[in-house]
Protein backbone atom coordinates (compact mmCIF):
# COMPACT_ATOMS: atom_id res chain seq x y z
CA UNK A 1 0.00 0.00 0.00
CA UNK A 2 1.38 3.50 -1.04
CA UNK A 3 1.50 6.46 1.51
CA UNK A 4 -1.57 7.96 -0.57
CA UNK A 5 -3.90 4.95 -0.66
CA UNK A 6 -2.82 4.36 2.97
CA UNK A 7 -3.57 8.57 4.04
CA UNK A 8 -6.67 7.53 2.02
CA UNK A 9 -7.88 4.83 3.72
CA UNK A 10 -7.20 6.58 7.00
CA UNK A 11 -9.38 9.23 6.45
CA UNK A 12 -12.15 7.07 5.40
CA UNK A 13 -11.70 5.74 8.59
CA UNK A 14 -11.14 8.90 10.75
CA UNK A 15 -14.53 10.78 9.22
CA UNK A 16 -16.65 7.63 9.74
CA UNK A 17 -15.33 8.08 13.60
CA UNK A 18 -16.40 11.94 13.56
CA UNK A 19 -19.86 11.06 12.53
CA UNK A 20 -20.13 8.22 15.01
CA UNK A 21 -19.61 11.16 17.31
CA UNK A 22 -21.96 13.58 16.26
CA UNK A 23 -24.25 11.72 14.28
CA UNK A 24 -25.07 11.73 10.39
CA UNK A 25 -27.08 14.00 8.44
CA UNK A 26 -28.08 13.85 4.76
CA UNK A 27 -27.56 17.55 4.34
CA UNK A 28 -26.30 20.47 5.77
CA UNK A 29 -30.21 21.85 5.84
CA UNK A 30 -31.33 18.86 7.70
CA UNK A 31 -28.67 18.76 10.21
CA UNK A 32 -29.19 19.13 14.04
CA UNK A 33 -26.90 19.73 16.76
CA UNK A 34 -23.15 18.67 15.31
CA UNK A 35 -24.82 16.58 13.21
CA UNK A 36 -22.25 16.13 9.84
CA UNK A 37 -22.77 15.02 5.99
CA UNK A 38 -20.71 12.26 5.03
CA UNK A 39 -18.61 15.19 2.54
CA UNK A 40 -18.84 17.29 5.95
CA UNK A 41 -16.98 14.57 8.03
CA UNK A 42 -15.03 14.03 5.36
CA UNK A 43 -13.43 17.84 4.60
CA UNK A 44 -13.76 18.19 8.38
CA UNK A 45 -10.97 15.23 8.89
CA UNK A 46 -8.75 15.57 6.18
CA UNK A 47 -5.68 17.38 5.74
CA UNK A 48 -6.56 18.40 2.15
CA UNK A 49 -10.08 18.97 0.43
CA UNK A 50 -8.95 17.05 -2.61
CA UNK A 51 -8.34 13.81 -0.78
CA UNK A 52 -12.08 14.78 0.86
CA UNK A 53 -13.23 14.91 -2.67
CA UNK A 54 -11.75 11.89 -3.89
CA UNK A 55 -12.86 9.70 -0.36
CA UNK A 56 -16.51 10.56 -0.90
CA UNK A 57 -16.16 9.30 -5.24
CA UNK A 58 -14.53 6.61 -4.44
CA UNK A 59 -17.23 5.66 -2.04
CA UNK A 60 -20.03 5.61 -4.33
CA UNK A 61 -18.26 4.47 -7.07
CA UNK A 62 -17.32 1.37 -4.84
CA UNK A 63 -21.01 0.94 -3.81
CA UNK A 64 -22.19 1.18 -6.80
CA UNK A 65 -19.81 -2.03 -7.96
CA UNK A 66 -20.71 -3.88 -5.10
CA UNK A 67 -24.08 -3.60 -5.20
CA UNK A 68 -24.27 -4.77 -9.42
CA UNK A 69 -21.78 -7.87 -8.17
CA UNK A 70 -24.39 -8.97 -5.56
CA UNK A 71 -27.48 -8.17 -7.18
CA UNK A 72 -28.72 -6.08 -3.96
CA UNK A 73 -28.27 -2.46 -2.86
CA UNK A 74 -25.09 -2.21 -0.28
CA UNK A 75 -26.43 0.88 0.89
CA UNK A 76 -30.20 1.94 1.56
CA UNK A 77 -32.39 4.50 0.39
CA UNK A 78 -32.03 8.07 2.78
CA UNK A 79 -34.18 8.70 5.68
CA UNK A 80 -35.15 4.57 6.15
CA UNK A 81 -34.83 3.73 9.68
CA UNK A 82 -30.75 2.16 10.13
CA UNK A 83 -29.24 4.02 7.08
CA UNK A 84 -27.05 6.31 8.50
CA UNK A 85 -25.24 3.92 10.32
CA UNK A 86 -24.88 1.70 6.75
CA UNK A 87 -23.19 4.60 5.55
CA UNK A 88 -21.06 5.04 8.49
CA UNK A 89 -20.18 0.99 8.66
CA UNK A 90 -19.73 1.27 4.76
CA UNK A 91 -17.27 4.27 5.31
CA UNK A 92 -15.86 2.78 7.95
CA UNK A 93 -14.84 -0.41 6.58
CA UNK A 94 -14.09 1.31 2.81
CA UNK A 95 -10.19 0.18 2.14
CA UNK A 96 -8.70 2.08 -0.61
CA UNK A 97 -5.59 0.41 -2.33
CA UNK A 98 -3.74 1.46 -5.02
CA UNK A 99 -5.59 -1.00 -7.51
CA UNK A 100 -8.50 0.76 -6.57
CA UNK A 101 -7.11 3.91 -7.27
CA UNK A 102 -5.57 2.57 -10.78
CA UNK A 103 -9.12 1.41 -11.26
CA UNK A 104 -10.04 4.61 -10.73
CA UNK A 105 -7.83 6.91 -12.36
CA UNK A 106 -5.75 5.36 -14.47
CA UNK A 107 -2.12 4.17 -14.69
CA UNK A 108 -1.18 7.77 -13.60
CA UNK A 109 -3.51 8.12 -10.22
CA UNK A 110 -0.70 9.19 -8.16
CA UNK A 111 -0.08 12.53 -10.20
CA UNK A 112 -3.73 12.86 -10.65
CA UNK A 113 -4.02 13.19 -6.82
CA UNK A 114 -1.00 15.63 -6.17
CA UNK A 115 -2.13 17.76 -8.96
CA UNK A 116 -5.91 17.30 -7.12
CA UNK A 117 -4.32 18.36 -3.80
CA UNK A 118 -2.27 21.28 -5.74
CA UNK A 119 -5.45 22.71 -6.67
CA UNK A 120 -8.03 22.44 -3.71
CA UNK A 121 -5.31 24.11 -1.86
CA UNK A 122 -6.45 27.19 -3.65
CA UNK A 123 -9.25 28.50 -2.50
CA UNK A 124 -11.53 28.56 -5.36
CA UNK A 125 -12.72 31.81 -4.67
CA UNK A 126 -8.87 32.79 -5.44
CA UNK A 127 -8.77 30.52 -8.41
CA UNK A 128 -11.54 32.12 -9.49
CA UNK A 129 -9.93 35.53 -9.81
CA UNK A 130 -6.57 34.49 -11.22
CA UNK A 131 -8.50 32.52 -14.07
CA UNK A 132 -10.44 35.81 -14.78
CA UNK A 133 -7.69 36.97 -17.32
CA UNK A 134 -7.89 33.82 -19.07
CA UNK A 135 -12.28 33.99 -20.38
CA UNK A 136 -13.00 33.06 -22.19
CA UNK A 137 -10.66 29.85 -21.52
CA UNK A 138 -12.47 27.54 -24.81
CA UNK A 139 -10.86 28.87 -27.79
CA UNK A 140 -10.47 27.54 -30.68
CA UNK A 141 -7.14 26.12 -30.05
CA UNK A 142 -7.63 25.18 -26.74
CA UNK A 143 -10.93 23.16 -28.03
CA UNK A 144 -9.06 21.23 -30.43
CA UNK A 145 -6.52 20.62 -28.00
CA UNK A 146 -9.46 19.20 -25.61
CA UNK A 147 -10.34 17.01 -28.63
CA UNK A 148 -7.16 15.55 -29.98
CA UNK A 149 -6.25 14.42 -25.88
CA UNK A 150 -10.41 13.17 -25.57
CA UNK A 151 -9.66 10.63 -29.15
CA UNK A 152 -6.59 9.62 -27.62
CA UNK A 153 -7.95 8.51 -24.56
CA UNK A 154 -10.52 6.44 -26.59
CA UNK A 155 -8.34 4.89 -28.40
CA UNK A 156 -6.19 3.65 -26.08
CA UNK A 157 -9.29 2.73 -23.86
CA UNK A 158 -8.63 4.89 -20.91
CA UNK A 159 -11.49 7.02 -21.27
CA UNK A 160 -13.36 6.78 -18.57
CA UNK A 161 -10.67 7.32 -16.05
CA UNK A 162 -9.77 10.42 -18.01
CA UNK A 163 -12.93 11.88 -17.56
CA UNK A 164 -13.06 10.76 -14.06
CA UNK A 165 -9.78 12.46 -13.30
CA UNK A 166 -11.13 15.73 -14.72
CA UNK A 167 -14.75 15.32 -12.91
CA UNK A 168 -12.70 16.34 -9.52
CA UNK A 169 -12.17 19.66 -10.23
CA UNK A 170 -15.87 20.06 -10.95
CA UNK A 171 -16.59 18.75 -7.72
CA UNK A 172 -14.63 21.26 -6.29
CA UNK A 173 -15.95 24.08 -8.31
CA UNK A 174 -19.82 22.51 -7.68
CA UNK A 175 -18.69 22.78 -3.51
CA UNK A 176 -18.15 26.35 -3.98
CA UNK A 177 -20.81 27.10 -6.28
CA UNK A 178 -23.30 25.52 -3.89
CA UNK A 179 -22.51 27.41 -0.93
CA UNK A 180 -25.22 29.99 -0.26
CA UNK A 181 -22.34 31.93 2.13
CA UNK A 182 -19.94 31.89 -0.98
CA UNK A 183 -18.16 35.19 -1.02
CA UNK A 184 -18.12 37.29 -3.99
CA UNK A 185 -15.27 39.22 -5.64
CA UNK A 186 -17.70 41.38 -7.80
CA UNK A 187 -21.14 43.01 -8.20
CA UNK A 188 -21.21 42.18 -12.08
CA UNK A 189 -22.67 38.34 -12.23
CA UNK A 190 -21.58 38.04 -15.90
CA UNK A 191 -17.73 38.80 -14.74
CA UNK A 192 -17.75 36.74 -11.45
CA UNK A 193 -19.47 33.67 -13.56
CA UNK A 194 -16.69 33.66 -16.61
CA UNK A 195 -14.23 33.59 -13.53
CA UNK A 196 -15.88 30.72 -11.91
CA UNK A 197 -16.05 28.63 -15.67
CA UNK A 198 -12.28 29.61 -16.55
CA UNK A 199 -11.07 28.57 -12.69
CA UNK A 200 -13.23 24.81 -13.74
CA UNK A 201 -11.85 24.50 -17.05
CA UNK A 202 -8.41 25.71 -16.65
CA UNK A 203 -8.22 22.57 -13.15
CA UNK A 204 -10.06 20.22 -15.67
CA UNK A 205 -7.68 20.86 -18.68
CA UNK A 206 -4.84 20.31 -15.85
CA UNK A 207 -6.13 16.98 -15.03
CA UNK A 208 -6.38 16.11 -18.46
CA UNK A 209 -3.12 16.88 -19.10
CA UNK A 210 -1.02 14.84 -16.39
CA UNK A 211 -3.80 11.37 -16.35
CA UNK A 212 -2.90 10.27 -19.94
CA UNK A 213 -0.93 6.81 -19.06
CA UNK A 214 1.86 7.57 -21.55
CA UNK A 215 4.17 10.22 -23.11
CA UNK A 216 2.35 10.86 -26.29
CA UNK A 217 4.93 12.82 -29.12
CA UNK A 218 2.57 13.93 -31.34
CA UNK A 219 -0.03 15.49 -28.60
CA UNK A 220 3.45 17.62 -26.82
CA UNK A 221 1.49 20.72 -28.54
CA UNK A 222 -1.74 19.82 -26.96
CA UNK A 223 -0.76 19.05 -23.71
CA UNK A 224 0.76 22.08 -23.73
CA UNK A 225 -1.73 24.29 -24.91
CA UNK A 226 -3.86 22.54 -22.11
CA UNK A 227 -1.89 22.96 -19.47
CA UNK A 228 -0.75 26.46 -20.07
CA UNK A 229 -3.08 28.35 -17.44
CA UNK A 230 -2.93 26.13 -14.74
CA UNK A 231 1.12 26.57 -14.55
CA UNK A 232 0.67 30.54 -14.91
CA UNK A 233 -1.81 30.59 -12.08
CA UNK A 234 0.07 28.28 -9.80
CA UNK A 235 3.63 30.30 -10.54
CA UNK A 236 2.85 34.01 -11.76
CA UNK A 237 0.64 37.03 -10.93
CA UNK A 238 -0.09 40.66 -12.03
CA UNK A 239 1.03 41.91 -15.31
CA UNK A 240 2.84 38.34 -15.61
CA UNK A 241 -0.65 36.44 -15.19
CA UNK A 242 -1.98 38.54 -17.42
CA UNK A 243 0.68 38.33 -20.26
CA UNK A 244 0.19 34.58 -19.92
CA UNK A 245 -3.33 35.19 -20.42
CA UNK A 246 -2.77 37.16 -23.76
CA UNK A 247 -0.77 34.09 -25.00
CA UNK A 248 -3.20 31.90 -24.40
CA UNK A 249 -5.43 34.22 -26.80
CA UNK A 250 -3.24 34.89 -29.24
CA UNK A 251 -3.39 33.59 -32.51
CA UNK A 252 -6.47 31.99 -31.41
CA UNK A 253 -9.73 32.86 -32.39
CA UNK A 254 -12.94 32.67 -29.75
CA UNK A 255 -14.90 29.59 -30.80
CA UNK A 256 -18.21 30.19 -32.25
CA UNK A 257 -20.16 27.16 -31.19
CA UNK A 258 -19.95 24.06 -28.49
CA UNK A 259 -17.14 23.35 -26.69
CA UNK A 260 -16.28 19.50 -26.94
CA UNK A 261 -16.82 19.41 -23.32
CA UNK A 262 -19.89 21.43 -22.81
CA UNK A 263 -22.10 18.00 -23.31
CA UNK A 264 -20.44 14.52 -22.34
CA UNK A 265 -23.35 12.18 -22.39
CA UNK A 266 -20.71 10.06 -20.16
CA UNK A 267 -20.98 12.71 -17.34
CA UNK A 268 -24.29 14.58 -18.42
CA UNK A 269 -26.39 11.84 -18.58
CA UNK A 270 -25.63 9.41 -15.96
CA UNK A 271 -28.07 7.70 -13.76
CA UNK A 272 -27.59 9.51 -10.85
CA UNK A 273 -29.62 6.91 -9.28
CA UNK A 274 -26.02 4.89 -9.39
CA UNK A 275 -25.10 7.16 -6.57
CA UNK A 276 -27.97 9.39 -4.69
CA UNK A 277 -29.37 6.91 -2.17
CA UNK A 278 -32.65 9.18 -2.42
CA UNK A 279 -33.70 7.65 -5.90
CA UNK A 280 -35.58 4.67 -5.76
CA UNK A 281 -34.03 1.83 -8.13
CA UNK A 282 -35.32 -1.90 -9.07
CA UNK A 283 -32.70 -3.37 -6.47
CA UNK A 284 -34.21 -4.88 -3.13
Amino acid sequence: MSDSSERLTTLARSAAALLNETGMAWGESVATGNQLTLEGALIQAATSLGDAFVVEREFFRRAALDTAELGTRVLPDAFVPGAERAYVDYLAGLDITDDHLLDHFGPKWQRVLELNVEITSIPFIDLSKQARPFAPVKTVARNTAWAALRDHAQAIGVYKLWLDAQELASVYAQRFLSDPKRPHLSDNLAEESAGWSSAETIARDALASVSLPDAVPELAGELERLLAPWLAIRSLAGDDLTRAAEAHHRNSELASGPAPDDYIPEIDDYDLSLEDPVIDDDLP
